[in-house]
């Protein structure tokens, strides 16, 4: 896959200022390398607060196309590919054709969750989460969250449909129906520290 660079924002400890640039990174000693999926980008060094510790900047994963490129955790990026097939499913049975690619609203970035003051930190903040906004077939048509959700009745099923399959392969799943924040896009993250049951809404 090819990848491409990408400016990585980060904030100072306890404070989401998503306009500072991240320092050169080490790499973390207790995370074990694994075999990239994208073009490797460079390791943070806090996670107490923002970094990946295996970043890998993608513009597709498996067969499906990414748009714009954005920077994940490479087991963020595994969990989407395992995931593929369960969406091609759902997208054949109720679109009547395959997906080609997603409409990234983002990847890593250095926040609180919901951009909120005082937050805790968000599973973005780690490369651990993926924002999508839009699903695109392999016949030109684009189904998108925002106009999806509620239109149509085969964008409707499918997108139930994906939100419904992504609980439990991701940790947490958050749709138009979780909160005002999410009206537009699904966000689907993992937690490797998780301990508890996937949280889906």
């Amino acid at each position: 896959m090819a990848g491409a660079f990408l400016v990585l924002l980060c904030m100072q400890p306890g404070r989401a200022e998503p306009s500072t640039i991240v320092p050169p990174p080490v790499a973390r000693p207790d995370v074990a390398p694994r075999a990239p999926e994208g073009t490797p980008a460079r390791p943070q060094a806090d996670l107490s607060t923002c970094g990946v510790a295996s970043p890998v900047e993608v513009d597709a994963i498996g067969p499906l196309s990414l748009q714009p490129v954005f920077t994940f955790d490479e087991r963020l990026v595994e969990t989407v590919e395992n995931f593929i097939p369960t969406l091609q499913a759902l997208s054949e049975a109720h679109l009547g054709a395959r997906v080609a690619g997603l409409r990234v609203a983002a990847g890593y970035v250095c926040r609180t969750r919901n951009r909120r003051p005082g937050a805790r930190i968000s599973r973005h903040a780690f490369g651990w989460a993926i924002d999508i906004r839009a699903f695109r077939l392999d016949d030109g048509r684009e189904v998108s969250i925002e106009t999806g959700w509620n239109g149509a009745a085969e964008e409707q099923a499918f997108l139930r449909a994906v939100h419904d399959a992504a609980c439990g392969p991701f940790n947490t799943v958050l749709g138009p129906q979780s909160d005002s924040y999410h009206r537009d896009h699904f966000h689907f993250d993992i937690d490797p520290q998780r301990r508890r049951g996937p949280y889906c809404r």
